[in-house]
């Protein structure tokens, strides 16, 4: 069970509870007051819990895995990201991503949608984008059908709630494994492997090549 037990406002008080409260998991900032979070990992000589850095400075990205962390999220935090990364720390402690029996699992499982018509039970691993159109969502397979709900694209997200996933932007949930290329022109343009073109923000560049990356890890 996952439980809050304090919180710290600088290092030095971070450091005292930690050692008081011997913790599994903490979220840690990047920018605390005058000192950062790597400080504090310093300063402690064992670090047996979990890491998941909460932060507005990606830049930091690549210095943080290399304390370890877990999880890199990005402020303002996407509920379901942060529902991810402790789901993460769950399902294995020591691995980016569950047994690869999980991951058949994962895989292999469906998700009903209603059309106007009838219920229609898709693979994740079938589906390549879901668009979302207003208070619509197309989802297109691999056979480049396109299936028209009436549900938000947020919506959807939740109910997807898989790592291959990714919300690339607004409109646009992509399905990791369909990602034909990157190109690197303003933000970053994801071509998919039916061609489609999916511009990504420049606030998610960095966040999307660390999803990416551990991906493909």
């Amino acid at each position: 069970q996952i439980g809050l037990l304090d919180y710290a406002q600088d290092v030095d008080s971070g450091i005292s509870l930690i050692n008081e409260l011997k913790p599994e998991l903490i979220f840690l900032d990047i920018e605390i007051k005058n000192k950062t979070g790597f400080d504090l990992l310093k300063a402690l000589p064992v670090i047996d819990f979990e890491v998941i850095f909460v932060t507005a400075f990606n830049s930091y990205a690549m210095e943080a895995f290399n304390h370890n962390a877990i999880h890199y999220l990005l402020k303002p935090v996407e509920p379901i990201k942060l529902i991810e990364a402790v789901n993460r720390i769950k399902s294995d402690k020591h691995s980016p991503f569950p047994n690869l029996e999980a991951l058949e699992n994962q895989v292999n499982k469906k998700i009903a949608v209603n059309t106007e018509k009838e219920t229609k039970y898709i693979k994740l691993s079938e589906i390549k984008y879901v668009k979302g159109e207003g208070r619509y969502s197309i989802i297109v397979l691999e056979n480049n059908e396109k299936i028209m709900v009436s549900k938000l694209l947020k919506e959807i997200e939740v109910q997807i709630a898989a790592k291959e996933f990714y919300r690339v932007n607004k409109s646009y949930l992509i399905n990791l494994d369909h990602v034909n290329v990157v190109k690197h022109i303003d933000g970053g343009v994801v071509e998919m492997t039916d061609g489609e073109n999916i511009p990504i923000p420049r606030r998610k560049r960095n966040d999307f090549t660390i999803r990416m990356t551990e991906y493909l890890a």
